[in-house]
């Protein structure tokens, strides 16, 4: 799979610094708290697809795409405990593996499991990054957006985002767990629901719309018909992931009298992990 690299600004840096000399000494991670080698964790991935910006909470838009990880994904793993960042468990790759039985588990690069940490909080995002150790998770928070507020800051969409592969590492995703015990395997239990950091446009195009073309954006098409676009929220130390997103949206297509159709609206008001359908003209169902 593609990797998606960042080339990270300056002042981003600098202004890091200067907020950091400001956090008190219990905000910071601080690498000190020994970990337990002699166990590993058996993880699992879920995606809990976006939210209908009405309110309606749906996973059928996700259904056939990015609901379910497969062999291949890749996720970073942290951990932290009493606001402590375990050097052991910064920023390690963890690999969707089969299992054999039908299913995926989570390995890295040796193919273990990470390692068990006694009342530790872990951390994960998707898709993983080779970060510099300066973009490291740096001030502990309980909410995922804030602990990867770095990453937020930085995560850049590309324009044409029609290649599916593409389309997806540009979905970043985070999320926390603890650690549960299990009495069938004895190997503790590690289960990610995964939460969007972006916002999700979806555009539906009469059905037999034909020469479609859309004006400094390319979607990616997806098999239904319509058409879906990720969109970044603002963000800004400690987070501003709540904030919405306006956007024009312009393209044009040839209805079936041969008539070009040019069409334009606004995305505004949707949120991270929340999608919107726009209707061009009737849509789908014309």
């Amino acid at each position: 799979m593609k990797t998606f690299r960042y080339t990270f600004p300056i002042f981003l840096l600098l202004s890091s610094v200067a907020v950091l000399s400001g956090c008190s000494q219990d905000e910071l991670l601080e690498e000190k708290t020994p970990i337990d080698t002699s166990r590993f964790i058996t993880v699992t991935v879920n995606d809990n697809g976006y939210k209908d910006s009405n309110g309606t909470s749906t996973r059928t838009i996700e259904n056939g795409y990015n609901t379910n990880f497969t062999v291949g994904d890749e996720i970073g793993l942290y951990a932290v405990k009493e606001k402590s960042l375990l050097p052991e468990i910064k920023n390690i790759r963890l690999i969707a593996s089969d299992d054999g039985k039908g299913g995926i588990t989570w390995l890295d690069e040796n193919g273990q499991g990470p390692l068990y940490v006694y009342q530790a909080t872990y951390f994960a995002y998707y898709p993983y990054q080779n970060l510099s150790p300066e973009y490291e998770p740096w001030t502990y928070s309980p909410d995922p957006n804030i602990f990867f507020d770095t990453i937020l800051q930085d995560w850049e969409l590309a324009i044409d985002q029609s290649n599916y592969n593409d389309y997806t590492h540009l979905d970043l995703m985070t999320a926390k767990s603890s650690v549960n015990p299990s009495p069938d395997s004895g190997r503790p239990q590690l289960s990610f629901s995964m939460k969007h950091c972006m916002a999700l446009v979806v555009i539906d195009l009469p059905s037999d719309a034909t020469n479609i073309k859309f004006s400094s954006f390319t979607p990616y098409h997806m098999s239904d018909g319509t058409y879906r676009y990720l969109m970044k929220t603002p963000t800004q130390f400690p987070s501003s992931y709540d904030k919405p997103i306006s956007k024009q949206f312009i393209g044009s297509y040839t209805d079936n009298k041969g008539s070009t159709m040019e069409w334009n609206f606004t995305a505004s008001g949707i949120l991270a992990n929340n999608y919107q359908v726009y209707t061009v003209d009737g849509g789908s169902s014309k």
